[in-house]
């Protein structure tokens, strides 16, 4: 399989569809790493997956995605509270990050 190359316009490219500001030192950085992780996925068409069952999950049965529900004892709130850098009220205090105005 020809692994696509890529080049500093689709890291800039990119960069744009996902709204994110890339530092001009940082680009052929990013050039290299992209680069290599593309090599790297397209390893996997050469392996033989011939007699493989498709799967869904990584596990067959289950079990690493369900588990059953149980009640456990709470936690004390105000152990909690003590161990967090900040509180307000009764709560733990997050910083914004919706802009509401």
């Amino acid at each position: 399989m020809k692994v696509p190359s890529i080049d500093r316009a689709t890291v800039l490219r990119l960069a744009e569809l996902a709204q994110l500001r890339i530092d001009e030192t940082d680009v052929d950085g990013l050039v290299r790493d992209l680069e290599s992780i593309v090599a790297y996925a397209s390893e996997l068409s050469d392996v033989d997956v011939d007699g493989v069952p498709p799967m869904q999950r990584p596990a067959a049965d289950g079990a690493a995605w369900v588990r059953g529900d149980v009640p456990h004892p709470e936690l004390p709130r105000e152990g909690l509270l003590a161990e967090a850098p900040r509180t307000e009220e009764s709560g733990f205090a997050v910083p914004a990050f919706v802009d509401e105005g």
